[in-house]
């Protein structure tokens, strides 16, 4: 399994590749961890912070069941 330093390499990698098409990026993920029993989210972003927010805000909202 891939330490968090590569994982978030990785995300940030593919967060810049998309935002050359994209104002803002906003990439969440999640891994379990089988040796802390538990699962750890790994994020990034790229773009305006606010616009970031907004967006993971009116997708919550889109979202909630």
């Amino acid at each position: 399994m891939a330490t968090e330093d590569e994982d978030l390499k990785i995300l940030k990698s593919h967060a810049l590749q998309l935002a050359e098409h994209f104002d803002t990026v906003q990439i969440i993920t999640t891994r379990l961890d089988p040796e802390e029993e538990g699962t750890f989210i790994i994020d990034h972003g790229e773009g305006n912070w606010f616009a970031r927010y907004g967006s993971v805000m009116a997708w919550l909202r889109k979202n909630r069941k």
